[in-house]
């Protein structure tokens, strides 16, 4: 057997290794963007998910939850430097009526989340990798 008999199962084993590389690191930041993520009724926390993209070797996480922006950054005249709305503003809430609303305070979940999972990556590496 020889050197050239050996590459095609050495490109299969590094692909395999880069998709778990791939795949334990969306994992690891999903969960700590989830443990941070504040809980009303859960929606916001149970929306955050990852994708692996293999052809380019990236994850992508996120949530298709509209409100998720204004929770992370804030709203209103509480918004994260300056941009939200100057003013207060008045809507009518289902349920309760009309009211003076003025935004509410940023609850910083996904970069805190992001931030203390990046540091992680070489340790995820080096444990699927050494296998």
């Amino acid at each position: 057997m020889g050197y050239n008999s050996q590459i095609p199962r050495f490109n299969r084993e590094l692909s395999r290794k880069e998709r778990q590389t791939l795949e334990a690191w969306g994992v690891h930041i999903t969960g700590n963007i989830k443990t941070r993520t504040p809980v009303d009724k859960g929606r916001l926390k149970g929306s955050i998910q990852h994708r692996v993209n293999e052809k380019n070797g990236s994850v992508i996480v996120g949530t298709n939850a509209e409100y998720a922006i204004p929770v992370e950054f804030g709203s209103g005249i509480h918004a994260e430097n300056g941009r939200g709305k100057k003013t207060k503003w008045r809507g009518n809430i289902p349920g309760v009526g009309w009211r003076w609303i003025e935004g509410q305070k940023p609850q910083p979940y996904f970069r805190p989340g992001w931030e203390a999972a990046r540091k992680d990556l070489p340790a995820i590496i080096r444990r699927i990798w050494s296998k």
